[in-house]
């Protein structure tokens, strides 16, 4: 893909920065499940596993980014854009919620370093979101969806 964003310097240092950002968005999921689990090499191991499919997605966002439909806007990718914002709202709702059930005995959670994981993991929301400005068009769309194509739900009832 850097090949092929050579002669796109901004956008390719827009994907190198969603890049990362959705890694660390995926690793503070693997953390908030595993502690919701109590623990377990399942959820360090899952989360590099998922790279090569957000590689993919990235080179598509890439694609999208370079042609003329990923500037297209409208309704329906201002309503998706909607969507995606409050269905990342609502995930984070839920994660703040999580309180250890009484049959949850383990001592993997803290109350301050729960709570600082999910801030991290708003802010680094925010920060997807804000990336290729909102403005209501099919890049923009693809780069929340990407965003709430989650590794791990936010509760253990989903």
């Amino acid at each position: 893909m850097k090949k092929e964003l050579a002669a796109f310097p901004r956008l390719s240092a827009h994907i190198d920065g969603l890049r990362q950002r959705y890694r660390d968005v995926r690793a503070l999921e693997g953390q908030l499940a595993g502690i919701r689990a109590g623990g377990g090499t399942l959820y360090s191991h899952a989360v590099p596993r998922m790279y090569p499919y957000l590689e993919d997605q990235l080179q598509s966002l890439s694609a999208l980014a370079r042609s003329s439909l990923g500037a297209q806007t409208g309704q329906l990718h201002g309503q998706k854009v909607a969507q995606a914002a409050a269905e990342h709202i609502a995930y984070i709702i839920t994660l703040r919620a999580y309180k250890p059930g009484p049959d949850q005995d383990y001592g993997l959670h803290n109350p301050q370093e729960w709570k600082a994981a999910v801030d991290r993991y708003e802010a680094l929301g925010r920060a997807i979101m804000q990336t290729l400005e909102s403005r209501n068009d099919a890049a923009t769309a693809l780069v929340y969806s990407i965003l709430n194509n989650t590794t791990f739900a936010a509760s253990d009832t989903n």
